[in-house]
């Protein structure tokens, strides 16, 4: 038997999955815009792929929320509805809040200094505006806050929903045009900080219902969060 190392193996990411995140990053950056049709002969051609892993990666998109199979029409760029984004907005708001409820009293130093780190990226962004790189700064933020607080099946919660909000929030450029929002998360950092269980929760959850009534003033939706009798 020789004495040298053993041979391992290391498994390539698989073919459908790289064309998955491919098309996923294109969806929620607004490069493929909701409503777009996805022929499968033309993405083939432009992956220089066959047609069965790009199959297996619409699939994946799919159950992710972020393409719709219509029969006989096609796949198609999933366009959220009114009732869509009151649904995404309010299970956000559910979530978070739990998120925010046991992350207060075991929050670490380092934690308040890897979100407020983040927040400051986000005031670098704005002021270069960039608003692409504002919307993933503030969605790390808050993925951070689910991942903090310990919950893990929270977090895979959240994490289900995050690519539908992302790809939404590119479509929504206002909401990160307004230079409070970094003050408003270092308010909500504060609050988590503070060891204050109710001042956080009230914080996070004023924060999150702002953004989905400015939603309503834009003209994006026509429900006020928690309305739900209307949506």
């Amino acid at each position: 038997m020789s004495g040298g190392m053993p041979q391992f193996r290391i498994a390539r990411e698989r073919l459908e999955d790289q064309i998955a995140g491919a098309l996923r990053e294109a969806i929620i950056s607004g490069t493929l815009s909701p409503g777009k049709r996805l022929v499968e002969e033309e993405l083939a051609d432009q992956f220089g792929v066959s047609r069965a892993p790009l199959r297996e990666a619409l699939k994946e998109l799919a159950a992710a929320g972020l393409v719709i199979n219509i029969p006989h029409r096609g796949t198609f760029v999933v366009e959220l509805t009114e009732r869509d984004i009151w649904e995404i907005y309010t299970l956000r708001l559910a979530l978070e809040s739990i998120a925010v409820e046991l992350l207060v009293g075991s929050v670490t130093p380092e934690q308040v200094e890897s979100l407020n780190s983040l927040i400051d990226q986000m005031d670098d962004a704005l002021g270069r505006g960039d608003s692409e790189a504002v919307v993933d700064l503030d969605m790390q933020l808050h993925e951070a806050i689910c991942l903090f607080c310990g919950h893990r099946r929270l977090y895979e919660s959240w994490s289900r929903v995050a690519d539908q909000l992302r790809s939404f929030f590119a479509a929504a450029d206002q909401l990160y045009e307004d230079r409070q929002i970094t003050e408003r998360h270092r308010e909500l950092v504060a609050a988590i900080a503070s060891g204050d269980k109710a001042r956080a929760i009230d914080t996070i959850r004023e924060h999150i219902s702002n953004a989905a009534n400015l939603l309503h003033s834009m003209g994006m939706s026509q429900h006020k969060l928690g309305n739900q009798e209307d949506a």
